[in-house]
């Protein structure tokens, strides 16, 4: 989700794929395009990633009853596990993001767990990048509207540290005031962008 603060680029060189308005629901079977199997050391294929969240979640079909602190520890089992992808920096990241927008109606705010997989073609090219979010969204209380958009990446194969970022991000003073909200609408979603 962008909230164009000017901070939306990875601090690995790539620039994160941002599209709100793509289509949801679009899934891919393999990490090379359609139709191609290259499950890598049994790894899940990226096109099986939204399930595996849902599963993280253990529901179906998620609601309001999901609190940021669940939501955040199953994004996280999830982040720990790896995917059939090739193993170099900016393939595999995990985003942290929040802020307040309105996309065609009321203002709200909203915490965006997002995994995002660089997906390459045939040659080996970058082709695409998918995104599997778990978006909270809540009513603009003053307390979260006055955190303002932040986001933070992290990416495996990169030398960094998932349990440091972790332990950072939940550190934040914002974190212990979204933990407090209740949000009004949970959903996991998969998207090409």
């Amino acid at each position: 989700m962008s909230w164009t603060t000017g901070r939306d680029f990875s601090p690995h060189g790539a620039a994160p794929a941002q599209n709100r308005y793509a289509a949801r629901g679009s899934t891919l079977t393999t990490q090379f395009g359609e139709g191609r199997d290259q499950r890598m050391s049994g790894r899940p294929l990226i096109g099986e990633a939204s399930d595996i969240l849902r599963a993280q979640l253990r529901v179906g079909q998620l609601s309001s009853a999901t609190t940021a602190e669940e939501a955040w520890s199953a994004f996280i089992r999830f982040g720990r596990l790896r995917f059939s992808t090739a193993d170099s920096p900016d393939v595999d990241g995990l985003l942290f993001q929040y802020g307040v927008h309105a996309f065609g109606g009321p203002k709200v705010f909203s915490l965006d767990l997002t995994r995002q997989f660089d997906v390459f073609d045939e040659d080996g090219d970058h082709d695409h990048f998918v995104q599997v979010h778990c978006e909270l969204v809540y009513e603009p209380a003053r307390a979260l509207a006055a955190l303002g958009d932040f986001n933070s990446w992290f990416f495996h194969d990169s030398g960094d540290d998932l349990d440091r970022w972790v332990e950072v991000l939940t550190a934040r003073e914002a974190w212990a005031v979204i933990r407090e909200q209740s949000p009004v609408k949970v959903e996991v979603y998969q998207e090409a962008v």
